[in-house]
């Protein structure tokens, strides 16, 4: 597979689990370079701070905000901390992609590696780095505000069900948002066509669209990492398991789905991009 976002190169010495089906490819347990020590542990450095800096500015936005308006979440709060979210998404894919990819999110690498476009092996390093840091990230959070003066401050912007808003409300809502991340990833580094280069600011957008209209439902994570860290150091677990399985389930659907569907074979690739439109078919 073509590397457009850093992972995997063709004939590199990767060991596949088994034969791909159509034009995709099937996981790959371990690639030879991306999996070079030095250069794995490097990616999950990157992958460790930007999940941190994610935790840090994007729940911390929602409990620094309180301080405003005495607690009360108006819309200037909801607005500010979804731009929060998908703006330091966006800074943090521009400076650490070149080096891991820019995933700092579990549910993007768990797509990645079931659609065979990054190592099973460093993959799961990825994951435990992005867990790690997102630990870090609540935790430099929590050292950084005043406690006991509002519920919000004390939670560290946990992820958490509004009044009325159901489990499966909240499960559905995270499959959805997170499938809409997903695609926009998928477009942007993997598609032949895609804009790379300005892969942060549509991945930042659909990061700050999905918080704008979920932070009121459930905080929105789209992120199992970014609400697993708050979850930890404010130890409120209340419906955690929601912002694992949705996220996950909505990013192997986009995956497949994208692979499958709407990314052309891999003999039609250079084809397609050099036939591709560059005024977006206007």
């Amino acid at each position: 597979m073509a590397n457009r976002d850093g992972y995997l190169e063709e004939d590199n010495g990767s060991f596949e689990v088994g034969m791909g089906f159509g034009g995709m490819r099937m996981p790959v347990l371990w690639d030879r370079k991306a999996d070079n020590p030095v250069r794995c542990f490097r990616a999950c450095m990157a992958e460790l701070i930007g999940t941190g800096l994610l935790v840090f500015i994007g729940p911390g936005t929602v409990v620094a905000s309180s301080f405003l308006d005495g607690g009360v979440f108006t819309g200037g709060r909801l607005i500010a901390s979804a731009a929060a979210f998908g703006f330091v998404v966006a800074a943090i894919i521009a400076g650490i992609g070149p080096v891991s990819g820019g995933h700092i999110n579990p549910a993007v690498t768990i797509g990645l590696m079931a659609t065979g476009n990054h190592s099973i092996i460093s993959g799961i390093c990825y994951i435990l780095a992005q867990i790690i840091g997102a630990i870090l990230g609540a935790a430099f959070l929590d050292a950084s505000i005043p406690h006991g003066t509002s519920l919000a401050r004390a939670h560290l912007g946990v992820n958490g069900l509004s009044n009325g808003v159901t489990q499966g409300n909240a499960l559905v809502f995270e499959m959805v948002v997170t499938f809409l991340l997903l695609i926009t990833v998928f477009g942007t580094v993997k598609h032949p066509s895609g804009g790379l280069t300005i892969a942060p600011i549509p991945i930042g957008l659909a990061i700050l669209v999905g918080n704008v209209m979920g932070i009121p439902l459930d905080g929105c994570s789209m992120n199992p990492a970014r609400s697993f860290g708050p979850a930890v150091i404010a130890g409120v677990w209340a419906n955690h398991w929601i912002f694992w399985v949705g996220p996950i389930i909505g990013a192997l659907v986009a995956s497949f789905f994208y692979q499958l569907v709407l990314l052309p074979p891999r003999g039609r690739a250079e084809k397609e991009a050099a036939t591709a439109p560059t005024d977006n078919g206007v």
